[in-house]
């Protein structure tokens, strides 16, 4: 119909040029990764309707080896809006993270724009979220994210001017479930938030993915909240705030044996076999300026116990760690022994190391209580009770001199 428009028939489009598409709706075209984009298809049953929309049903984008399928109803009636359902295989969306923008190239982690070893300073492109709003849910058998990979997994994600919200309604990673919302928000500059729950999370496959860190063999409980913003990954990671708590189940820390350390009083070189095997780590913490601290670390293990604190520069990749174990004592109360270590360097290569410093520490500590405990005796108090030795030898003190001023007024 011409009067007023309408249309409805069979859509098989090529949209691989973006430019002139979006041309067409007069927005900015979003500037894809290199690479990405070569195949750019829909197909599927579409209506125009005479007040401006367009209504998509059996709809199939495909996206390089990507294809997702659903239901669509796009509204044009000034800023474009975008509602859809979709399903999806397999989905690739690697590129999307860990690539620079189109003209630029590059990946997250190498080229010119990032440091060696550390978080990409490529500046981050969110242009596209100015292009149109959207509410779009997605259940998808899998998500490659570059440097992590999730299963089946259920979203709905809201872009509201520049601002894309991501609820993890169902997110199956890493043999344990996640839970929460993401934030990305191009308003104004770059910021990312997010609220995350995680249940049962395989850490080594985790870490070893984000973080390339394969210590640490066990299952976690994870509660998440953080927010950061900068024009880079790297600005984002030192800009990073938040707080959190975690509890892993049992498990081992591999290239470290805290009960061999104890036994030796020796931090060992390095060895590939040497493990910690634990029943329990729980702990809490908090983030500013992208530096974790943590004050409560708590280690249970069959032959030992250990207490922690210190803090992880995510910005930096680093650590700086304390950490003190101690041997459980045996049924004639034998053992007991601790020793305090230091953890510090990269991630991907910390040092271990006896804390001589605490050692110290702890040495003047205990002279300070065997001095305190000889007094005690010669003033026949209990020094453990506060205030009580002071206030024992005040008076002990004022009544020698209340003794010799007696004796003086005597004439003795």
């Amino acid at each position: 119909g011409q009067a007023p428009l309408a249309a409805s028939g069979t859509l098989d489009a090529d949209l691989a040029d973006l430019p002139a598409l979006f041309r067409a709706v007069g927005q900015p075209a979003p500037e894809l990764p290199a690479g990405v984009g070569k195949i750019l298809r829909l197909t599927g049953q579409v209506t125009y309707a005479p007040e401006g929309s367009v209504h998509l049903r059996q709809v199939a984008l495909t996206q390089d080896s990507n294809r997702i399928t659903g239901e669509a109803d796009l509204f044009l009636d000034g800023k474009p809006r975008l509602n859809g359902q979709f399903t999806a295989g397999a989905l690739d969306l690697g590129a999307f993270f860990t690539a620079g923008p189109a003209g630029r190239g590059g990946k997250s982690g190498g080229g010119g724009g990032a440091r060696a070893g550390g978080w990409s300073t490529d500046p981050i492109d969110v242009s596209a979220l100015s292009a149109l709003d959207a509410e779009l849910a997605l259940a998808a058998d899998s998500i490659d994210l570059g440097r992590a990979r999730l299963g089946h997994s259920r979203l709905l994600a809201t872009l509201n001017d520049r601002r894309l919200t991501v609820d993890l309604r169902e997110v199956r990673a890493y043999d344990g479930l996640v839970t929460g919302n993401l934030v990305l928000n191009g308003r104004g500059g770059v910021s990312v938030g997010g609220d995350l729950t995680l249940a049962g999370m395989a850490m080594q496959s985790l870490l070893g993915e984000v973080a390339d860190f394969r210590r640490l063999r066990t299952s976690a409980d994870m509660q998440l909240t953080f927010l950061g913003s900068g024009a880079s990954p790297a600005a984002i990671m030192q800009s990073l705030s938040g707080s959190g708590a975690l509890a892993f189940g049992q498990g081992a820390f591999l290239g470290l044996d805290l009960a061999q350390i104890l036994r030796s009083r020796t931090v060992p070189g390095a060895d590939a076999d040497a493990r910690t095997i634990f029943d329990s780590i729980t702990g809490q913490f908090s983030i500013k300026d992208g530096v974790l601290g943590n004050s409560d670390l708590t280690l249970l293990a069959p032959l030992l116990t250990a207490s922690g604190k210190g803090v992880v520069n995510l910005g930096a990749q680093t650590l700086d760690y304390r950490i003190v174990p101690v041997a459980l004592p045996g049924a004639d109360g034998a053992g007991g022994l601790s020793l305090p270590l230091h953890i510090t360097g990269p991630w991907s290569g910390p040092r271990l190391s006896i804390d001589l410093a605490a050692i110290a520490e702890g040495e003047k500590e205990e002279r300070l209580k065997e001095l305190r405990e000889d007094i005690g005796k010669e003033l026949g108090v209990d020094p453990a009770t506060d205030g009580s030795l002071e206030d024992a030898l005040k008076k002990k003190l004022g009544d020698e001199a209340a003794r010799g001023l007696r004796n003086l007024l005597k004439g003795d």
